[in-house]
């Protein structure tokens, strides 16, 4: 993974409204924000470099995001 977590957050959820309210108040607090729209893109995110968090969304179109934190934990 190429960059550090120190400081990255990912965000996934389907709705854009929700990632940018959440994206505002961490960037807010100094995080490097990436958003992702669905679970396939956060787990393009994860292995394009690590993350300090995840927030997931509870609803997701085609993937349950309990799966989806148990998948992007075992990378």
């Amino acid at each position: 993974m190429s960059e550090q977590s120190s400081d990255r957050v990912l965000i996934v959820d389907e709705i854009a409204s929700d990632r940018e309210e959440l994206a505002r108040a961490l960037d807010a607090e100094g995080f490097r924000v990436v958003q992702a729209d669905s679970a396939s893109e956060a787990v393009r995110q994860i292995w394009e470099g690590a993350f300090l968090v995840v927030f997931i969304s509870s609803i997701l179109t085609g993937k349950d995001p309990l799966m989806l934190a148990t998948e992007l934990r075992q990378m």
